[in-house]
């Protein structure tokens, strides 16, 4: 299965102090970098950060170098998600909290600790990956 994620902006305010850095570490409990095969493709995650910004605002920038067995390419791209994030004890749900009036992104879920935090689709059964970020600061 191939794991593609599309680039969309949501009404967040991730201007102002950005509260807390994170950086991607792991994927389903494997050290980046890791790779996600489809039938005829691939894209290997790179490295990614998170900012939560102390305004409610969420920012993902991701890496990947993509590779297509059709014209035997590789591909770096850079994805960057501008979302919301809510906290409550010890969790965390990043994504939009408003009326999604196109093609939204599911929102996404996880632990939340003072050093770090983990992430997945917000879907039952839990069948997306796992992403495990680390405080930085």
């Amino acid at each position: 299965m191939l794991f593609v994620s599309v680039a969309a902006s949501a009404c967040a305010d991730s201007t102002g102090a950005i509260g807390r850095t994170y950086t991607l570490t792991e994927i389903d409990g494997h050290p980046l970098p890791v790779t996600f095969m489809g039938v005829d493709v691939g894209s290997t995650v790179l490295s990614g950060s998170l900012f939560l910004y102390d305004a409610g605002g969420a920012v993902r920038v991701d890496r990947y170098r993509d590779y297509s067995a059709n014209n035997g390419q590789t591909y770096n791209r850079t994805e960057t998600l501008h979302d919301e994030y809510r906290i409550a004890n010890d969790s965390i749900t990043v994504g939009s909290f408003g009326t999604c009036t196109s093609s939204c992104r599911l929102n996404e879920v996880g632990a939340f600790s003072e050093a770090g935090l983990t992430l997945t689709t917000d879907i039952s059964p839990r069948t997306s990956p796992v992403y495990t970020y680390r405080l930085v600061k």
